[in-house]
């Protein structure tokens, strides 16, 4: 049986490491998101986790886990336990698994919608699809944050242009 369990002063991430020193299971379903660096030109990505409950961590119920609070408190932390009518809301381990199984998904899903947009690189060609130029094709010449300077290919001797990442295909 999981007990509920709310951070008010503290991330429910920390908050879950904390009690986590202590031995004790605790879970912070994560909503993690892989977020492209578009200042970088290799195009790093870096993995942003916010909680899929915010303030909520889930703790293992055991007499051992009930004494945690205290110990957090003590060390400037607030963790509650969520009670209703007297009784300390809890979760069943299937429960939990399947709140684990949404997040497991969530995540699968933000990994491809990354691999869907591919990186441009130096010597791609590619298509305007809006200004001045729009239908033109191109050669990426070099990017630049939200920029790519591209050369048009089918005139020679034009001066290579920036363009918005968002006007190319």
């Amino acid at each position: 049986m999981f007990l509920v369990a709310r951070s008010i002063n503290v991330s429910p991430i920390r908050a879950e490491a904390l009690i986590m020193q202590h031995d004790v299971p605790a879970y912070c379903p994560k909503d993690s998101l892989l977020i492209r660096n578009r200042g970088d030109r290799h195009g790093s990505l870096r993995l942003h986790q916010k909680p899929l409950f915010p303030g909520y961590v889930f703790v293992l119920g055991s007499e051992r886990g009930l004494q945690i609070p205290d110990v957090l408190q003590r060390k400037g932390y607030v963790v509650r336990f969520v009670t209703l009518a007297g009784k300390y809301l809890s979760l069943t381990p299937n429960e939990v698994l399947a709140v684990s199984r949404t997040e497991a998904a969530l995540y699968q899903a933000a990994n491809e919608r990354t691999r869907q947009t591919p990186l441009l690189k130096s010597g791609d060609a590619v298509t305007i699809i809006r200004g001045i130029l729009s239908g033109r094709k191109v050669c990426v010449r070099d990017v630049r944050g939200r920029q790519a300077l591209v050369q048009v290919t089918d005139r020679p001797g034009t001066a290579p242009v920036f363009v918005s990442l968002s006007d190319l295909s």
